[in-house]
């Protein structure tokens, strides 16, 4: 006969194992590129990165075709980037590619994820605000 305490410790472990499960499937897909369809300016869409994914501590760095918002670095891990690209789709408008380039890993498993969503998830809120008929592919 189970006892009650044994029934609590079995539901305590699988939902324990499931937001493990979560946690993690959570950061492996913070971890993809997003290809964002957009008609918005290309000029318009970097003013965005630099307000949303460079918000707080980070930097912006613009190499003239890309812009790199860069983390301070973390004696552990080091830097996490999120890269922007913007080239015009041939159907019209824009197609941004938002990649994070640079995520901190411990045995395979990225770190600091929500750092990295939160900005990913501001830019994205911001483009959609201002194009609703915005397309978001993950690759």
């Amino acid at each position: 006969m189970k006892t009650v305490s044994s029934t609590i410790a079995t539901v305590l472990g699988i939902a324990l194992m499931l937001t493990w499960i979560y946690i993690i499937a959570d950061a492996f897909t913070t971890a993809k590129k997003r290809h964002l369809t957009t008609t918005i300016p290309a000029d318009q869409l970097r003013r965005l990165f630099v307000q949303h994914a460079g918000a707080g501590r980070w930097r912006v760095y613009d190499n003239g075709y890309t812009l790199i918002a860069e983390g301070s670095h973390h004696p552990v891990y080091g830097r996490q980037q999120l890269r922007l690209a913007v080239t015009p789709n041939p159907g019209g408008g824009n197609l941004a590619v938002l990649q994070p380039t640079a995520v901190y890993r411990l045995m395979g498993i990225p770190q600091w994820h929500w750092s990295l969503r939160r900005r990913l998830r501001d830019f994205t809120d911001a483009v959609r605000a201002l194009d609703p008929a915005l397309v978001v592919t993950f690759y």
